[in-house]
């Protein structure tokens, strides 16, 4: 968005347009969508953060480490994505709250980066493959980036369950 916008988070309630800001000699228009610290916002009834762009880049980044590591081991293969292409889908989920269908989306892309790791196909089920890796699947890296973030913004030390979460 160009600094010369105003971003409009509030579904219009009338049928109407809305005229640009005028400052001096500089029109600022009204825009829909927000790009900030790279996420992309748009408005609507609610304001709501589109992953598309999340989704590119990851898609991207496990395709790069997955046709350049064809002789690595999968255990290999798979840290490189946990590293690399794990926190562009998971940026910004602390502060953010995902509906459901974001999770599941975001959920099928974690796994698809699983299945072609481990060479599944399309079908199969990948949750067994990551229990027997000590691994998690998307929803329980979503909670638990959330809960070590409350854990980390508290002064106080607790042994409750959701810190030791964030230990293990």
């Amino acid at each position: 968005m160009p600094r010369n916008q105003v971003f409009f988070a509030v579904q219009k309630l009338f049928d109407c347009n809305l005229l640009n800001l005028h400052l001096c000699s500089d029109v600022i228009s009204w825009s829909e969508s927000l790009k900030y610290l790279g996420l992309s916002f748009k408005a609507g009834k609610t304001l709501t953060v589109d992953i598309t762009t999340s989704l590119l880049k990851f898609y991207t980044a496990a395709n790069s480490i997955c046709s350049h590591t064809k002789h690595a081991s999968e255990v290999t293969k798979l840290f490189l994505v946990e590293s690399y292409c794990l926190p562009l889908i998971t940026y910004g989920c602390e502060a953010l709250n995902f509906n459901s269908h974001i999770i599941h989306q975001l959920s099928a892309c974690w796994n698809n980066a699983y299945k072609r790791i481990f060479y599944y196909n399309s079908w199969e089920s990948v949750k067994a493959l990551q229990f027997y890796c000590g691994r998690l699947d998307f929803y329980h890296v979503y909670v638990k980036q959330k809960a070590c973030d409350v854990d980390n913004n508290t002064s106080t030390k607790t042994t409750s369950v959701h810190s030791q979460i964030c230990i293990t």
